[in-house]
């Protein structure tokens, strides 16, 4: 048999979380926060932050998701009616899609 041994970990954040997003090929966490900005952390090496795009949108953040398959961007849709795309290893905004 074997035995699995959990830990709980904490990240301490000072905005409420929005909306977050869970990538199993490299296990980053990404949320949206009250604050426009989207954080990715690293659930694998203890919660270790990664990357934060400040000012993600203009309006509140409703959804975040990792694009598929190679997880080398985060896009978010948000009620400024648009949807985003940010480079990850970059940092940089490379889309932007406007809606009426």
């Amino acid at each position: 048999g074997f035995l699995q041994i959990t830990t709980t970990q904490t990240f301490p954040y000072e905005f409420s979380i929005e909306t977050l997003t869970y990538n199993r090929t490299n296990d980053l966490v990404g949320f949206a926060s009250s604050d426009l900005s989207i954080l990715l952390i690293n659930a694998r090496i203890g919660l270790k932050k990664v990357r934060e795009f400040e000012f993600a949108a203009e309006n509140k953040i409703t959804d975040l998701c990792f694009s598929q398959p190679d997880s080398k961007w985060i896009i978010c849709s948000s009620l400024d009616k648009s949807i985003r795309v940010w480079d990850i290893l970059t940092g940089v905004l490379i889309d932007w899609i406007q809606f009426k």
